[in-house]
């Protein structure tokens, strides 16, 4: 709680200071599946911009490749928030490209749980019923 008002009311020095030590060992996804780094993570995705945000997306998101941190949290109790808010503060065509590359590859398995299915409702309502997930509930 103490981290996330310093990043509320905090100057962006302090912000990055926070995204820095999360990101600095590499443990992106340990600090996703835990429950109070968790609320730091959603917190930096939601309030970070420019340089700091851009870090965050590459953290989750990586460059190529279908197992980036983001594919690894979907389905963990604490890490399913952090890639509902990724889907929910994404805003350039190439995040949203990029979220519905890995959405795909994973919307079979989404659908087989309970966090998952809330990640499949964050995407449906930001990206839309993109082709390859029309029709596909996860219900089989």
């Amino acid at each position: 709680n103490v981290i996330r008002a310093l990043l509320n009311h905090g100057r962006a020095g302090h912000v990055k200071k926070v995204v820095d030590a999360m990101l600095e060992e590499g443990n992106v996804i340990n600090f996703a599946k835990n429950r109070h780094s968790s609320l730091v993570l959603e917190k930096c995705l939601e309030i970070c911009k420019g340089e700091c945000r851009e870090r965050l997306w590459q953290a989750f998101l990586g460059e190529d490749g279908m197992n980036p941190p983001f594919m690894q949290i979907m389905l963990d109790r604490f890490g399913n928030y952090i890639s509902q808010r990724l889907i929910n503060v994404s805003n350039s065509e190439a995040e949203m490209q990029r979220l519905r590359e890995l959405l795909q590859a994973a919307w079979p398995k989404l659908g087989k749980s309970q966090n998952g299915k809330h990640i499949m409702n964050a995407a449906q309502k930001k990206l839309g019923n993109f082709p390859m997930m029309a029709g596909r509930t996860g219900k089989n």
